[in-house]
């Protein structure tokens, strides 16, 4: 996540999702292993499904709480 950034109350799930529509956006791939599910990814109450073994573009806060997680 960016250093500094403010994202709006938890309670406001539809406001979170335009600023992380403004936000740079990070190309991901997440590993598969066959079957293995896409990847929900909520951040404020507004959720983000990334699907596995494909490149995609998410925003940057996004990217930062998959690294987190283990997963990139």
């Amino acid at each position: 996540m960016t250093a500094g950034k403010k994202l709006p109350a938890p309670d406001d799930p539809a406001r979170t999702g335009e600023v992380l529509a403004q936000e740079p956006r990070v190309l991901v791939r997440l590993a598969s292993a066959g079957e293995d599910p896409p990847v929900d990814v909520g951040v404020n109450g507004y959720w983000i499904r990334v699907p596995r073994g494909e490149t995609v573009e998410v925003p940057e806060t996004v990217a930062g709480l998959l690294a987190h997680a283990g997963y990139l």
